[in-house]
């Protein structure tokens, strides 16, 4: 019998991000659900929208990325695991932003007068997107919905709620900028899989990373099972 996944994209990208990934889940039997955040202002706009779009159900509550901040506020109140897909750990306090210290400064520099920023893959090098998506095609596909964000989308503060520590957790890696993040992961007790590749694997190899996602949790079944 399938599962329920929710998986969550980065408010810096958009939900085609996951697209591929769904399709490979579907393909086993699971039930899929891509919320679309782009139409948010301030990361509290994207926690309701995803929210809005969870069925009343629990479910393994997938989030790439910038979105793995936010995981603890969507899932508030639901009976959710949690997995981590090349993501930051939430915050330990009880209120976050999306961006402080240096990567503020980053993004500072690189707001217009308004405070708009430019879409996400435009922040780098086209060398470095294209390391992260060697393929023509999908790299139209990864920037076809990428959201232009405020600098204020960055600082705008939410909620964190501490219950998240009692979800069952998974960490899913795929670069090395997340190492420390995984290993915090593994520290915590939560199961651990790897998949080599760059930031946006999710896209260059779909099948790869729903099979490690499907691993995943069935890693967390046979915990819950067998505690």
């Amino acid at each position: 019998m399938g599962s329920i996944f929710a998986l969550i994209h980065s408010p810096l990208v958009g939900p085609s991000s996951w697209s591929f990934v769904a399709d490979e889940l579907r393909s086993r039997g699971h039930v899929v659900f891509v919320p679309d955040l782009r139409n948010s202002v301030k990361p509290t706009d994207s926690i309701r929208a995803a929210r809005e779009a969870l069925p009343d159900a629990p479910i393994n509550l997938v989030g790439h990325s910038g979105a793995g901040a936010l995981l603890p506020a969507i899932g508030e109140g639901r009976l959710d695991r949690l997995v981590f897909v090349d993501a930051l750990l939430p915050a330990t306090s009880t209120t976050a932003t999306l961006a402080e210290d240096d990567f503020l400064q980053f993004l500072e520099d690189r707001a217009d007068a308004t405070g708009k920023l430019p879409p996400w893959h435009q922040w780098w090098d086209d060398d470095v997107f294209r390391g992260m998506v060697p393929d023509d095609h999908l790299r139209q596909v990864a920037t076809r919905d990428i959201p232009e964000l405020s600098l204020e989308f960055f600082t705008q503060p939410f909620h964190v709620p501490s219950s998240w520590r009692d979800r069952p957790c998974g960490y899913l890696l795929f670069s090395e900028n997340y190492r420390l993040a995984a290993t915090s992961a593994t520290e915590r007790g939560w199961p651990l899989r790897e998949v080599a590749g760059g930031h946006l694997h999710l896209i260059v190899a779909p099948r790869d990373v729903a099979c490690a996602l499907d691993e995943l949790c069935e890693c967390l079944d046979s915990r819950e099972q067998n505690p």
